[in-house]
């Protein structure tokens, strides 16, 4: 970047670095919303939240949010729970 243009994180939430940009996206928690509604929508063969606006009851997929942000946000993990739920199995 050119030394006058600096970080944010969304309008209001400056940050310094390069580091602490990655930091302030994981905490931020429509981030973990949306990844694990995407892997939702893979799974099961939706199209995708951003450019098909196929998009998902929060009470869906709250159970995985919780697992995957108590998880350390490990996408593998998530991934393995979407494919053993019950949606899916029946699907």
């Amino acid at each position: 970047l050119p030394d006058a243009q600096g970080f944010a994180w969304r309008s209001t939430a400056p940050v310094t670095d390069i580091p602490s940009l990655g930091a302030a996206i994981a905490a931020d928690p429509e981030v973990a919303r949306c990844a694990v509604n995407r892997m939702w929508n893979y799974a099961l063969s939706r199209g995708d939240i951003v450019n098909d606006l196929a998009t998902i009851p929060n009470a869906v997929t709250d159970p995985l949010v919780t697992a995957f942000t108590g998880n350390k946000q490990n996408l593998k993990e998530t991934i393995r729970a979407v494919f053993k739920s019950e949606d899916f199995t029946k699907f």
